[in-house]
């Protein structure tokens, strides 16, 4: 009779599954070279959504670009609501990073964290990353910045 209601137990309960999810990086942000500002504090930004740059900041290449990632939900059972969240890594100096915005499949992000998002069993979408960095006449003529953040993906 135990074994019976065992069976029973294990054939009537849906299948129980852990989602699981992959970020790929396709693309980091990338600021350009920037000139050094004559005086005060210069920003630039790169818009997460658009990928348009814009600030009071010189670019001495006109190459911006913004940060690019696949999210997977390698799950092929269970559709998931999941939190993205950005913090910046970079530990500050003369270069400081903020205002992270984005583009996670069609939704608009103008600020992390953001929550209940759905990412189906198997679907991948895109997320595009952007943020303001602000810099004084300390910064380096020419200088390239490669930003350092983390991109956590939570099921909550």
């Amino acid at each position: 009779m135990r074994y019976a209601v065992l069976f029973l137990f294990l054939l009537l309960c849906p299948v129980l599954s852990w989602a699981a999810i992959q970020i790929s990086e396709i693309t980091p942000i990338n600021f350009g070279m920037i000139q050094i500002p004559a005086a005060g504090t210069e920003t630039f930004t790169i818009n997460g959504s658009t990928g348009s740059a814009s600030g009071i900041g010189t670019s001495l290449n006109n190459i911006q670009t913004r940060g690019q990632y696949t999210i997977t939900n390698t799950d092929h059972v269970n559709d998931v609501t999941v939190t993205i969240d950005v913090e910046n890594n970079g530990g500050g100096g003369v270069l400081q990073m903020n205002n992270f915005t984005g583009q996670f499949g069609s939704t608009t992000i103008n600020r992390f964290p953001v929550s209940s998002l759905l990412l189906r069993k198997g679907q991948s979408l895109t997320l595009y990353l952007g943020a303001t960095i602000s810099y004084n006449q300390n910064v380096s003529d020419g200088t390239t910045y490669n930003p350092a953040y983390n991109i956590m993906v939570n099921i909550p």
